[in-house]
């Protein structure tokens, strides 16, 4: 088994209230999240609650991928757990929201584990995350 954490924060210049309404919208996944989301299905409990299991679909290179979405724990809009598993692969996303003076300061924890080591590089996560980040900050600043 191979894993590595990191933190990756970003200031959004919008409320928090309204930042966290629109990050969390499974209707506006497909205006920033590449690749695309297709489609989206609640496959227990309800959504935003803990307990809650979503299957997201994607479309990547002509494939459908499909990552279940599971809500360790919510405190919106203070923060948010999040379980993502695509195979044997976990990735958990513990999300902050703290307002600032120009809006939301949020901040990201992020833990991947894969079942082996196949020399994944941590900085190309790394890198990936701030951009997903970078593209829904300009995305929620604009709208």
């Amino acid at each position: 088994m191979k894993s590595f954490q990191y933190r990756i924060s970003i200031e959004i210049e919008v409320p928090r209230q309204k930042m966290v309404e629109t990050l969390m919208d499974y209707t506006q996944f497909v205006n920033y999240q590449e690749p695309p989301l297709k489609g989206y299905t609640l496959r227990q409990g309800q959504y935003l609650e803990k307990g809650a299991i979503v299957d997201l679909v994607y479309l990547y290179k002509n494939n459908e991928i499909h990552m279940t979405e599971v809500t360790v724990a919510i405190d919106l809009p203070h923060s948010i757990h999040q379980l993502y598993m695509l195979g044997e692969v976990k990735n958990h996303c513990i999300s902050h929201f703290i307002e600032s003076k120009k809006g939301t300061v949020w901040t990201m924890d992020v833990t991947f584990q894969f079942p082996k080591d196949e020399n994944q590089n941590k900085f190309d996560f790394m890198k990936k995350t701030e951009e997903d980040m970078v593209t829904f900050k300009h995305y929620v600043e604009n709208i």
